[in-house]
């Protein structure tokens, strides 16, 4: 009830119910949002004090988190931008700043960036310059069964997270047409936050993509915080005829079955 605002009564439970709770919510990454929302909530529908300021303690720490990785993500979109090098913010740090109502309700645990293929050289080249370490070239060893590359901060003061940059979204099935990484590099959308500008997918292309990411890359392990980046992602969609255009889209890309689920 909180996730759809809907403020009701808190339940009777113990204190150890209360902690239990907070347990479950710590993997799935939506303390944020939910402090977000209890917050105006009638006395009533809110939880003890004493959970609240974990609860709020979560939010802070989202917003330190989220300024992090603004900087860290503008200095390498910046830098490989100023080499001639498309990129598109992805996930978390992208609808942050684009489909929730505060950038502190989502939190990431890295930065994904997407590139196409032919520039993935020209970007290792940048990311060195910029500090970062990558352990395994995997665009030039296996570049069929894998579709990012990870780099981690190898110097202080680069930042806090690993930057995985991808060179397509459909995790190694095969499942994508040809050409798509240009297509939607074509549809992307241009984003000016108060904290970083940059590019990134269209609504329709991230709302299949984070559908298709759940559903085949995280099917044993789904998030809560995924799940609300769909129910986020879907508001966009304006009406009827938004979701019909959706839903053809879909089934090109072969991803109709992870949107429906």
């Amino acid at each position: 009830m909180v996730l759809r605002q809907k403020p009701s009564p808190i339940p009777d439970c113990t204190e150890e119910d209360w902690n239990r709770f907070l347990e479950l919510l710590r993997p799935h990454w939506i303390s944020a949002v939910l402090y977000r929302y209890i917050r105006d909530f009638p006395d009533e529908c809110r939880p003890p004090d004493a959970v609240m300021t974990v609860l709020h303690y979560s939010w802070l720490h989202a917003g330190m988190q989220t300024l992090r990785a603004g900087r860290q993500a503008k200095r390498v979109i910046e830098a490989l931008e100023a080499e001639g090098i498309r990129v598109l913010l992805l996930k978390g740090p992208a609808l942050a700043r684009t489909v929730y109502p505060d950038a502190n309700m989502r939190q990431g645990s890295d930065i994904d960036l997407l590139i196409p293929y032919d520039d993935m050289r020209r970007c290792e080249q940048v990311m060195t310059e910029l500090g970062y370490t990558c352990f395994f070239q995997a665009a030039e060893h296996s570049p069929h069964t894998d579709h990012h590359q990870v780099f981690y901060p190898g110097t202080e003061g680069v930042g806090p997270f690993g930057v995985e940059v991808h060179w397509k979204l459909d995790c190694g099935f095969g499942l994508l047409p040809d050409g798509f990484v240009d297509e939607v590099f074509s549809r992307s959308i241009r984003v000016e936050a108060d904290d970083i500008t940059f590019s990134t997918l269209s609504t329709e292309d991230h709302l299949l993509y984070q559908a298709s990411h759940m559903a085949c890359q995280h099917c044993y392990a789904t998030r809560l915080s995924w799940i609300c980046d769909i129910a986020m992602l879907s508001e966009q969609i304006p009406d009827t005829a938004g979701w019909e255009d959706l839903l053809v889209l879909s089934v090109g890309r072969n991803c109709r079955l992870s949107l429906e689920a």
